[in-house]
């Protein structure tokens, strides 16, 4: 049964959470524009940072499972269901509010990152196709057949022979 204690804890590790979430939130946007404006030398001030936040989101995770173990809960919505069968109305209001606004906030950083890949993926993609024009090499190459079906690259598009 949980104590006042390690009710405390667990709002002060949402709480710690929110806080760096929206860190991590506004770093990640700060990330797209250096993406989308090919800044690289701020890009990589970002990825520190988010690197940073990450490391202390972790942290903060472990520390709530392994309160949550303590309580001889599950570390997840059902734990935290029945964690709040514990509270009173209001200490359960409290931290209903405290964990939705992190689900959302988990969202809306996974949105964040997707954004940024995708832009990373496009940036990957075009640099590879210039990279192809510089050495010469067709933009798309042509696709051969092995004996066994399988299908060969060849830089040159010719398969010359097979040993």
């Amino acid at each position: 049964m949980p104590t006042t204690h390690s009710l405390k804890q667990f709002e002060t590790l949402l709480l710690a959470d929110l806080q760096l979430f929206d860190h991590l939130i506004v770093t990640l946007k700060a990330e797209r524009q250096a993406l989308k404006e090919r800044d690289y030398s701020n890009l990589e001030a970002h990825i520190s940072r988010k690197q940073s936040y990450l490391t202390s989101i972790s942290q903060n995770a472990n520390q709530r499972s392994k309160l949550f173990a303590s309580l001889g809960l599950i570390p997840d919505a059902t734990g935290f269901q029945q964690l709040l069968t514990f509270c009173d109305k209001t200490q359960k209001e409290h931290l209903e509010s405290l964990w939705n606004a992190l689900q959302s906030k988990l969202k809306e950083s996974k949105h964040c990152n997707e954004t940024n890949h995708r832009i990373i993926s496009r940036t990957q993609l075009v640099v590879e196709r210039f990279l192809r024009i510089y050495r010469g090499q067709p933009l798309t190459q042509k696709a051969l057949y092995a004996k066994q079906g399988q299908t060969i690259n060849d830089a040159t598009g010719r398969l010359i022979g097979t040993a």
